[in-house]
């Protein structure tokens, strides 16, 4: 394991604007594709989440941070190679934040009669963050 991390060191410092281009694609490619199929496995979203649901959402997002975190900590002799790591990391971030925005609760709402018990009428639909009750 020491020999191939050395190897990975290494391949990023000789070569960092390839290194950032393909480790970013490969790392981006399997993390997203971990993560989409995490959720769309578990049918997300849903009151109840299994754990292996959160396992590969957190297994995806970790994979595409540690690329992130291990350009900028060995990453020191390419601008060029800093600046297009950061690229598509501007984009996630900017992706999370609007997501992140969008966060809200499925709602059912019946209305019940008080005589017979019967239920009458049901709506149900999302209520996001922005809206007002």
């Amino acid at each position: 394991m020491n020999r191939l991390w050395n190897w990975v060191i290494t391949s990023a410092e000789r070569h960092p604007t390839m290194f950032v281009m393909v480790g970013g694609i490969i790392c981006y490619f399997t993390g997203f594709t971990i993560f989409v199929s995490s959720v769309l496995a578990g049918g997300f979203p849903r009151e109840t989440q299994s754990t292996e649901i959160w396992l590969g959402i957190t297994l995806g997002s970790f994979i595409i941070v540690m690329f992130h975190w291990f350009v900028a900590r060995y990453e020191r002799k390419s601008i060029f190679a800093q600046i297009l790591a950061l690229v598509p990391a501007t984009f996630l971030f900017v992706f999370v934040v609007i997501g992140a925005g969008l966060i809200g609760v499925m709602y059912q709402s019946c209305t019940v009669d008080s005589v017979t018990g019967e239920i009458r009428a049901c709506q149900e639909g999302w209520q996001f963050v922005w809206d007002r009750d």
